[in-house]
């Protein structure tokens, strides 16, 4: 078990081995969540939206384009 020290402004610091098994990185958020008196604590796992203009698109795809695969029924398994 570790232990860390709450400074005055609330802030802990996650020690080094805990940091290295989930992979934290300067820079990374992490996400807390309060369940039967203790705290979790999650690597934040990136936001797709993060992602957005990230890959170059040859063609542009229209909204109504899209709807008519939608319709079709393209990528669904069931069919």
């Amino acid at each position: 078990m570790y232990s860390s020290t709450i400074t005055s402004k609330g802030q802990v610091t996650i020690p080094a081995d805990l940091r290295q098994a989930l992979d934290l990185q300067p820079g990374d958020k992490v996400a807390f969540e309060a369940i039967d008196h203790k705290i979790l604590i999650f690597k934040k796992k990136d936001d797709i939206s993060q992602a957005f203009g990230m890959f170059k698109v040859e063609k542009k795809i229209l909204l109504k384009d899209i709807q008519k695969a939608i319709e079709k029924g393209y990528g669904d398994d069931r069919n």
